[in-house]
């Protein structure tokens, strides 16, 4: 049985982050309240939001780096 937002998951995890990072990026909430709203399908406009924050974080962590 596949997880839900298990793509979501995967692109977190692909990109190096946690899943409290996306939580505050995407809407300023800790670690707990992001693990209960990934319990149960997202709808696409919050799929968007969290792919953006994904992005954000990723060029933000590229930047630092440099």
């Amino acid at each position: 049985m596949k997880r839900a937002n298990q793509d979501l998951r995967d692109e977190i995890k692909s990109a190096g982050l946690t899943l409290w990072q996306i939580g505050m990026a995407w809407r300023g909430i800790n670690e707990m309240s992001t693990v209960r709203r990934f319990r149960f399908e997202l709808s696409d406009a919050e799929k968007i939001q969290v792919r953006e924050a994904i992005k954000k974080l990723t060029a933000q962590s590229q930047n630092s780096k440099m």
